[in-house]
């Protein structure tokens, strides 16, 4: 829980706990338990390409229920995927960046509410290497394909292009 920690105490240095902030966190902690991961990863072998097949796939089913989390797993599964074809690598998403997509989708959903029940604009500050370069393209997935929204993507990188 050390990431929702840091989320809480950036949140409590500007927002009051009724805030729309603290609304979107609980929502993020009620559907992302951080002890459990997106897929299981306690006793299996990565080495093992059957194993690290298994574990996309676990990443991309379905939920029973769907929750915030669902359309963030399917654009997970393919990277990933991507991320070990490319790189001969299994990469699974960092819990900053989910808690910060799940944050961004929480916002991005509400957006047209009611002014108290809204935040009005969203900020996140993520660390050097916690992947902000896959946050930006996740999110910007997630709007054009749950939000139906045109997006653009500026990048001042080549290494990104």
């Amino acid at each position: 829980n050390l990431a929702y920690s840091e989320f809480e105490l950036l949140a409590s240095a500007r927002n009051p706990p009724e805030d729309p902030v603290w609304n979107a966190l609980r929502d993020a902690r009620a559907c992302y338990n951080q002890e459990e991961q997106l897929v299981s990863l306690s006793g299996r072998d990565f080495a093992q390409p059957e194993e690290v097949e298994r574990m996309l796939q676990e990443l991309g089913c379905e939920e029973k229920t769907p929750t915030m989390l669902t359309p963030i797993r399917r654009i997970f599964a393919p990277w990933c995927a991507l991320m070990r074809d490319q790189f001969s690598v299994l990469v699974l998403p960092h819990h900053t960046q989910v808690i910060c997509l799940l944050l961004f989708c929480h916002f991005l959903d509400h957006l047209g509410g009611s002014p108290e029940d809204v935040a009005r604009t969203m900020i996140a500050q993520v660390g050097t290497g916690e992947g902000k370069s896959m946050i930006i393209g996740v999110l910007a997935v997630y709007c054009v394909v749950k939000l139906g929204k045109k997006v653009h993507v500026v990048v001042d990188d080549e290494s990104h292009c």
